[in-house]
């Protein structure tokens, strides 16, 4: 749709979303991956429901905004192609934002177990003598 507003052939646009669609595959597993592998056993539940909630709201924050972005544009009379390039926009900036707390992700090497943290129940003694 986007590729039409500005002209370009599809064949670009299905390169496009290809290679969009792959960088998606090869991230999206990256957080629950490193959730599940830092976990300590009996936790995982607990641990992955908040990172899928973090992710469902993600989706639905993105959609809301870039619908926003296109019905801004619509009522302003700026049209369907700067509200799309504005709703675009909004997805590189948020991408730029996070790059940084990305970071801080551990690194697990593919292949081999991670020792999880103990994962303690609030109120517990962390078991230091300190």
């Amino acid at each position: 749709m986007a590729s039409g507003l500005v002209g370009l052939p599809i064949a670009i646009t299905y390169a496009g979303w290809t290679v969009a669609g792959i960088g998606m595959g090869i991230a999206f597993p990256t957080i629950p991956r490193t959730v599940m592998g830092t976990t300590a056993d009996g936790a995982e539940a607990r641990q992955l429901s908040s990172s899928l909630l973090m992710d469902t709201l993600g989706v639905a924050m993105g959609a809301s905004l870039g619908g926003a972005s296109v019905a801004l544009a619509g009522n302003a009379g700026a049209g369907l192609r700067t509200g799309l390039a504005g709703a675009f926009l909004l997805g590189l900036v948020c991408a730029v934002l996070v790059l940084p707390i990305s970071r801080r992700l551990p690194h697990l090497p593919s292949g081999q177990p991670h020792e999880p943290a103990e994962v303690r129940s609030p109120g517990q003694p962390s078991g230091d003598a300190t």
